[in-house]
């Protein structure tokens, strides 16, 4: 190849348009040939690359690889969404027995009674009340 033809080529090569054919035309001229003075960094990089080519194998199962990364992240995504959701929700809860717990107390005339207590229990839920003890002889009338 005369030198016109090589400068050609790589300006394709540099602007990314060349196929692989002429890339391997463009690095068996580099390093085999002796090229001339405004072209020896050039030719040193093409010795750079055809060295390295060898050094760096790529993985047989790359896109697998790239693919299983891909999966994991997209199930991490949905984790994180699920566990935002779970703690929007708890935290709803959170406010909600707050409500209803002042609620209670507020239609009490804001003392609630153990028996008020053991009615809304029994109301809600099968929870036994034996068990609540009112240290407060005034809380019992």
């Amino acid at each position: 190849m005369n030198l016109v033809e090589i400068e050609a080529l790589l300006d394709k090569y540099y602007s990314g348009n060349t196929s692989l054919e002429e890339e391997r035309l463009l690095a068996n001229y580099f390093l085999t040939e002796d090229v001339p003075g405004h072209l020896a960094a050039v030719k040193e990089q093409f010795v750079f690359l055809s060295s390295e080519e060898n050094k760096v194998p790529l993985a047989g199962n790359l896109d697998e690889r790239i693919s299983n990364m891909i999966a994991r992240e997209a199930n991490s995504t949905k984790n994180r969404s699920k566990m935002i959701r779970t703690t929007i929700m708890a935290v709803a809860a959170g406010f909600l027995l707050i409500f209803a717990i002042r609620a209670l107390i507020s239609d009490s005339g804001g003392v609630v009674s153990p028996q008020t207590i053991r009615t809304s229990i029994k109301a809600d839920s099968n929870v036994t009340t034996d068990s609540i003890d009112v240290k407060n002889p005034d809380l019992n009338k």
